[in-house]
C-alpha cells in the first residue's frame, strides 16, 4: 500500500473486543474471558488531528476460573464508569491530545467517589482506589494517561497509524507483562497482503536485549519455588490489523502479548480479539459460544 497509514474520513462503527487471560503463577492459576462493546465515531479529520466520540456500551465478563477475578471485574466496572463517554481530540497517530468533555467524566467521578464511600467500612482497600482516583482527576494530564492506557486505544492505535510499511520503531521501555522489572521492547511492521478495499497489517514487538538480569528481578518472588537460573523467558508483543482502505478504519484485529517464564509454571498469555460490528455479527454465527457467559 503506497502512502502512510492514517484514518483519512469520518466515520461511525461499533467494536466488540474478547480479552482472554491465561496465567500460571506456580501455584495460582487463573482463566479468565471478558467482551467489551464500544461505538467509536470520528466527528472530524484535519491534517494534524482527529475529533472524535468513544461511548462504551458493554463490559461483561464471561467466564473467570479464579473468585478473585470476578471481585477486580466488579471493581474496576465502577470506577470505570468515568470513561463510559469520551469526546477527545487525537493526533494522527491516536495519542489524546486534549478531553473535550472533561467537565462531565469529573461529574460522574464526584458520584461514584459518594457511593464508594458508604462501602469504606466494610471494604477498606476502597479507600486507597479513591485517593489515587483523586490524585488522578486533579491532573488533566494523568487523566491523558489514564485514557491513552485504556483497552480501546491499545488495540486501536498500536503503532498502526502515522507510519509507511515496513517500518520500525523506537525501542520502548516499559514493565513487563507481569509488571515486575522493566523492558526494552523493538516495534516494527511489515504488510502481509492487500485487496482493492482492504489492508492486511503485521506489527511485531520483540526484547532489544538479552534477558539475564531481567529474569532475576522479573521472578524473584519465584526463587525459593524455581531455578531461576534456568528460566529463559520468550516476551513478545503481536499484532495483525484487516483495515478498510477508504476510511482507515479498523474492521478486525488480534494482539497477543505472552511472557512464558517457565511453559508449565509461571507465564502469562494475553489474546485480544477486535471486531467490527459485521466481523461480530459473522462470529456469532459460527461460533456463539465463545462470545456468551459460560
Amino acid at each position: 500500500m503506497s502512502g502512510i497509514i492514517n484514518i483519512r474520513e469520518p466515520f461511525s462503527e461499533k467494536y466488540t473486543l474478547i480479552i482472554e487471560t491465561d496465567m500460571r503463577a506456580v501455584n495460582i492459576a487463573a482463566y479468565s474471558r471478558a467482551r467489551i462493546r464500544w461505538d467509536f465515531r470520528v466527528l472530524r479529520v484535519g491534517p494534524e488531528a482527529l475529533e472524535v466520540e468513544l461511548i462504551r456500551l458493554d463490559n461483561v465478563l464471561l467466564e473467570a476460573t479464579n473468585p478473585l477475578t470476578k471481585e477486580v471485574q466488579q471493581v474496576s466496572d465502577v470506577f470505570g464508569r468515568m470513561y463510559n463517554e469520551l469526546h477527545l481530540v487525537l493526533d494522527q497517530r491516536g495519542q489524546v491530545q486534549r478531553v473535550l468533555n472533561q467537565d462531565i467524566i469529573l461529574d460522574k467521578w464526584a458520584t461514584v467517589k459518594e457511593e464508594m464511600q458508604q462501602h469504606i467500612d466494610h471494604t477498606p482497600e476502597i479507600k486507597d482506589v479513591i485517593l489515587l482516583n483523586d490524585a488522578l482527576f486533579q491532573s488533566a494530564e494523568k487523566m491523558v494517561t489514564a485514557i491513552q492506557h485504556s483497552e480501546f486505544f491499545m488495540l486501536y492505535f498500536n503503532h498502526l497509524y502515522g507510519h509507511y510499511f515496513p517500518f520500525r520503531a523506537k525501542r520502548e521501555q516499559q514493565y513487563n507483562f507481569f509488571n515486575t522489572a522493566m523492558l526494552h521492547l523493538q516495534f516494527g511492521g511489515h504488510l502481509v497482503s492487500e485487496g482493492s478495499r482492504t489492508v492486511q497489517l503485521e506489527i511485531r514487538g520483540t526484547p532489544l536485549f538479552g534477558l539475564g538480569g531481567f529474569t532475576k528481578k522479573a521472578y524473584a518472588q519465584f526463587a525459593d519455588q524455581l531455578p531461576l537460573h534456568k528460566l529463559a523467558p520468550v516476551i513478545a508483543d503481536n499484532s495483525n490489523y484487516l483495515l478498510d482502505k477508504k476510511t482507515g478504519k479498523i474492521l478486525e484485529a488480534a494482539r497477543q502479548k505472552q511472557e512464558i517464564a517457565d511453559e508449565k509454571n509461571l507465564y502469562l498469555k494475553l489474546d485480544y480479539h477486535f471486531l467490527s460490528e459485521e466481523k461480530y455479527r459473522e462470529r456469532l454465527k459460527t461460533q456463539p459460544a465463545f462470545y456468551e457467559p459460560v
